[in-house]
């Protein structure tokens, strides 16, 4: 996983003994990182051409936003509302 899409952002879990990814051990399997980088360009690379939608500007309001704008009312945020 690389959640900060840097080059060396990648994160390496061990789901069996850590469900909860809590302990990222990338830095002790630097060849399995490397291997899965390289196979994620590779994927990456391979959809750019069905990638037909990438330059389209987005919506001028996020739909989530205003859905729950509408439900909670305007300004309210997940904190007011009661949402841990």
């Amino acid at each position: 996983m690389n959640v900060d899409n840097r080059a060396d952002g990648w994160q390496l879990y061990d789901v069996v003994s850590d469900p909860g990814e809590s302990a990222d051990v990338a830095a002790g399997h630097p060849a399995i990182v490397a291997r899965l980088a390289a196979d994620y360009d590779r994927w990456w690379d391979s959809v750019q051409g069905s990638l037909v939608n990438e330059n389209l500007d987005g919506p001028v309001e996020n739909p989530f936003q205003t859905a729950f704008e509408r439900q909670f009312g305007v300004g309210a945020t997940a904190a007011t509302v009661g949402v841990p």
